[in-house]
């Protein structure tokens, strides 16, 4: 079961805001979760941390001109995947009363 919390909303291209979400039993805390949504998709977002450069700056990719990020947090398997996005996504509808 997952259970979200602290919502809280910045909307800038396919991002509606950022959450906690509680994993249960195992007491999984993840803090700074985004949703995104593009036309009939939406998804969450698991943690991640700037890449930097060698001079500690924000590391463009070069390929698609968009600030880089590494993950913290993944889940390994497509079907594990898809389980933890539908549970994420149902845990978000119920904190903000529907989808956004």
């Amino acid at each position: 079961m997952i259970v979200a919390r602290d919502w809280r909303p910045l909307e800038k291209n396919t991002l509606r805001g950022f959450c906690t979400l509680v994993l249960s039993p195992s007491g999984l805390v993840l803090r700074e979760c985004t949703l995104h949504v593009n036309a009939d998709r939406r998804w969450i977002g698991l943690p991640s941390k700037p890449q930097l450069d060698a001079d500690g700056k924000h590391r463009i990719d070069p390929s698609t001109g968009k600030k880089a990020y590494s993950p913290i947090v993944e889940l390994m398997g497509k079907e594990e995947r898809a389980r933890f996005q539908r549970a994420a996504i149902d845990a978000v509808d119920k904190l903000l009363g529907g989808p956004p």
